[in-house]
């Protein structure tokens, strides 16, 4: 018995066969955003300003400070770690940190970079880090 041809020179058989391998990676697509965690979920511009203010907070800066565009090392070091929780708690793109603080998003990328490499290196730091992410994420905060 011959199999019917469709106009593209595929076989129906082929053709359905590659219809269902679709499904299934569509199904695999939807599963996985389904399960995709809460963090994920909230990279909202009040969560990524909370976090801002925790860390300014934490640091002892004011909010005004380290949303400026002072760079002295007292106030870029906070920007970058909030840089760093911001990604890290809310799973924002670089894109996105970056528009909010008005920051390319290469900026965002090398603050983050500068924070984890410090924090490899200084034990004071990383203690700090971790206390004020326990913070963040205790934070009843949007």
């Amino acid at each position: 018995m011959k199999t019917a041809k469709l106009k593209c020179g595929c076989s129906c058989g082929e053709m359905l066969s590659a219809l269902h391998r679709r499904i299934e990676a569509l199904e695999m697509l939807h599963q996985c955003a389904i399960e995709l965690p809460e963090t994920f979920k909230r990279a909202t511009p009040e969560r990524l300003e909370s976090i801002a203010r925790l860390v300014a907070h934490s640091c002892g800066i004011s909010f005004e400070q380290i949303r400026s565009k002072q760079r002295p090392e007292y106030i870029s070091r906070p920007r970058q770690l909030a840089f760093h929780l911001q990604r890290e708690l809310t799973g924002a793109a670089f894109q996105e940190i970056g528009k909010w603080w008005n920051k390319d998003h290469g900026t965002v990328m090398q603050g983050i970079k500068r924070i984890k490499g410090l924090m490899e290196t200084t034990p004071s730091l990383r203690l700090f880090v971790t206390a004020v992410r326990k913070m963040a994420e205790d934070s009843k905060q949007p």
